[in-house]
């Protein structure tokens, strides 16, 4: 019977809840997923379903050793977010030529503390969701390759920046199933590469 065995399986993290861990599909990406926008006000710190009326930015202090900063979503409805994520960022660095990006998907419960799985391996580390990580001199895209969603990194050349320059570059998360119920958070944390509970990012010093 293994030709009628489905060709895809897929977890879906539930965190804090009970996790879909092996979920049968037909194919991948999904066929039924509704692609969502969502728009970085730097304002009210959100993420928005509209464009910000006004322009606007943000900071953090890149070699302090925490720099960081968040956006949020408050979920009103029962939501599963399966499959990629492209995260478009507008940077500068102030007194560099270049910089590191790292960004994670992270689920707050309704009380706005964050949730986690463990890492079945023998560091312990604990999933918070999807994650992407960026050297921003090396933002060129293939455009042959690159979709809405997964963004491909021609890692030909660097493109340094220069003094006021302001880039776009796009950041492709790994893939992930995450199911957010109402009353629920998705925060976008951006920062230099340490993670939220203070943990060394993967070597990133």
């Amino acid at each position: 019977d293994w030709p009628q065995t489905p060709p895809v399986r897929i977890p879906v993290y539930d965190h804090g809840g009970t996790d879909l861990v092996c979920r049968t599909e037909q194919e991948w990406p999904l066929a039924r997923q509704v692609i969502v926008t969502r728009y970085l006000d730097a304002v009210s710190g959100k993420l928005s379903e509209q464009l910000p009326a006004q322009e606007a930015s943000v900071a953090y202090e890149a070699d302090s050793g925490c720099g960081y900063t968040v956006f949020t979503w408050k979920i009103e409805e029962e939501t599963e977010i399966t499959g990629y994520m492209n995260l478009i960022l507008w940077l500068e660095a102030q007194g560099n030529d270049d910089m590191d990006v790292f960004a994670n998907v992270i689920k707050l419960d309704k009380y706005g503390m964050p949730t986690h799985q463990w890492y079945v391996d023998s560091m312990s580390h604990k999933y918070f969701g999807a994650d992407t990580r960026l050297r921003v001199s090396r933002r060129a895209l293939d455009p042959a390759r690159s979709t809405e969603l997964e963004p491909y990194l021609a890692l030909t050349g660097e493109q340094k920046l220069r003094p006021g320059e302001i880039v776009r570059a796009e950041l492709g998360f790994w893939p992930t199933g995450m199911m957010f119920h109402k009353g629920e958070t998705l925060m976008l944390y951006i920062s230099t590469g340490k993670m939220i509970d203070g943990e060394d990012y993967h070597g990133a010093d």
